[in-house]
This record gives structure tokens, sequence and C-alpha cells, in this order.
């Protein structure tokens, strides 16, 4: 019986290599001789086509098969941070700046792949590893401090409906395009926990919902109060931000940071590494994640199902971890 279930798997991942070469022009597949790569190269790529366009899958089993070619190494698990140096020296010789990082991005995230399913060791590719101005691009949790020095001054933003589209986002962590189409009725209580609910917009998801404090519930009523009876020629989809004008937007989640970075720039509120704080919605989303996960009250998972998020994959990356601890937890939660 394994004998025929190793036949199938050896018949399956033939067919696979000649549809995927065949399908991204990629003949090099045919030259990686430890089987097992390529059939974790194509299970990561089946991953990515959900969520991906052909030309980005593309470029991805592209950069992917020169990274396992390129290493100097029989088996993933021997990888080590020196076997990574050499080919970012091979990278960094063969490709513009651009082109160098979009690589690296493409290959860290194939290694956190790797790492779900295999105990290669953590963090072989570093952040520092990225050049330029690509390091300030990857999105990263708010400092707490930051967000303190935030909250103590939020009250100065010239449009008050800002005020309670920043606390939903520090409270629940949702996108800012899932909070600008918060319905009015959104709020639930029952058996006195309180509740958000929402439209998850990226993964077609409605009704979502979320517990939340009653301190935050109380905020988003009053806000509900202040434009009661819904003024429907203004706000005809019944949105819980109302438009100012007939015909205009309900709220800017551009505007919304703008108005912070305006506060911390006159604050000077700065980060740990001693430079003037530069805010973005999202940054909220993560520290709602890496939040949820040092108190200890959520595992990987239920945090991946509160977030909203699509995949495991995901949700690891929110945490800027890739060490084995969360793996096996992730292993461990599923086998449940």
């Amino acid at each position: 019986m394994r004998m025929k279930n190793l036949l199938n798997f050896n018949k399956q991942l033939e067919e696979d290599i000649i549809t995927y070469s065949k399908k991204y022009c990629i003949n090099q597949l045919k030259d990686i001789k430890e089987r097992y790569k390529i059939d974790i190269l194509i299970k990561f790529i089946k991953i990515q086509e959900n969520k991906n366009g052909h030309d980005n899958c593309y470029r991805k089993i592209k950069f992917i098969t020169h990274f396992i070619l390129n290493i100097n190494n029989k088996n993933f698990i021997d990888l080590n941070r020196k076997n990574i140096e050499d080919y970012i020296l091979l990278l960094k010789n063969e490709n513009t700046v651009k082109e160098y990082n979009k690589k690296i991005i493409v290959i860290r995230q194939f290694l956190s792949y790797i790492l779900l399913t295999i105990d290669i060791k953590p963090n072989l590719i570093y952040s520092n590893d990225l050049i330029n101005t690509m390091v300030d691009k990857i999105e990263f949790a708010i400092e707490e401090n930051v967000l303190n020095e935030i909250l103590k001054n939020i009250n100065e933003v010239k449009y008050k409906d800002n005020i309670l589209f920043f606390k939903i986002g520090v409270e629940t962590g949702l996108r800012a395009m899932d909070i600008k189409q918060l319905s009015y009725n959104c709020l639930e209580k029952e058996d006195n926990i309180c509740y958000l609910v929402y439209n998850i917009t990226k993964m077609k998801i409605n009704n979502h919902r979320v517990v939340i404090h009653q301190k935050l519930y109380k905020l988003i009523e009053e806000h509900q109060n202040k434009y009661f009876p819904i003024n429907l020629d203004k706000n005809p989809n019944k949105l819980l931000f109302s438009p100012r004008y007939k015909g205009k937007n309900n709220i800017s989640p551009t505007n919304v940071m703008k108005e912070i970075n305006e506060i911390i720039k006159k604050y000077n509120i700065k980060g740990d590494n001693g430079k003037l704080w530069h805010y973005t919605n999202h940054q909220l989303r993560h520290f709602k994640v890496k939040s949820l996960y040092n108190s200890k009250k959520m595992n990987v998972l239920n945090i991946k199902e509160y977030i909203g998020h699509k995949s495991d994959l995901m949700t690891q990356r929110y945490l800027q971890t890739t060490d084995k601890e969360v793996k096996d937890e992730i292993i461990k939660q599923k086998k449940k």
C-alpha cells in the first residue's frame, strides 16, 4: 500500500512538473534533482495562484527555481546563513537594486512557507538584506509608545469622525477599507458581550463579528445617535460614517493618515530608532495581531480567524517571525 501511494505521488509530481513547466515556460524545473524540492515549490505556487495573477506567479516560480539551483546544498534542512549570503552576493552581481529586492522578498516568503513543512533554520534572510528604500516599504506594527502619544493628542484632529475611525482600527485591527464600509447598524450585543459586525471586503465574507470593549461600543452608539435619523439623500447605503455632502465619500482613510501624521509632527513623536514616526492605517492591523499573540489569549489559528486572513502564512508574516515555536503551534492546532 505504501509503495502504491509512493508511486501515485511520484506520478502526480511528474505530471505537475510537466504542467507547470509548460504553464510558466520554466524548463529549469526538470534540472532540480531533488524531487521533494519541486514538490514544495509547486505546492507553494498553487497557494499563490489563489491570490496572484499569472504574471506574478511566473516571476515567483522563476525566482525560486533560480534560488534552488544556485544554493550549494543538497537539503533545505541544511540551509544556513552562509548559503544565503553567497546567494545574495550572486543576486547583487546579476540584478538592478529593484530586481534584487523583488527576488529577496519572494525568497523570504518561500522560506517562510518551507518552515511550515520542514525544520529549516529560521530567519535566514534579514530585513537589512533589502537595499535602500525597500526596507521602509515593508509594513510593520506601530510601536506602543507612539500609539499612546497619538491617543493622548487624538482630540486635536480637525474632523472628529476620524477619531472614531482611528479608535476602531486600534481595537479591532480592521482594514481601513472595511472600517470605511461599516454599516450604520454594525453593533450587536449578546449575553452582555459587545460585538462589531462587518464585511471582510477582501475575502468576500459578510457579517464577520469581533468582540469589542464596552467603551468603544458606547462611542459608536454616540456616533450613530449623532446621525440619526439617517439622511438617505446623503447616505443611501446606510453607512456608519455618513458623507458630509451629497455625492461625496463617507470618510477618507488617506485623510485619517494625514491628520494623524500632523499630530506626530506637531508633538515630535518618534519611534525607538529616534526618527519621526510615519503612520499608516495598516500599522494598526499589524499591532492588533502582535498584541493578540503576545497576550497568549489566542493561538495563531484563532488570530487568523479573528483578523480575517486567508492563510496561516499571512498571519505568520504579520507576526514577523518564522520561528519553530509558531510553526509547531500551527501544526498542533490543525491536528485538533
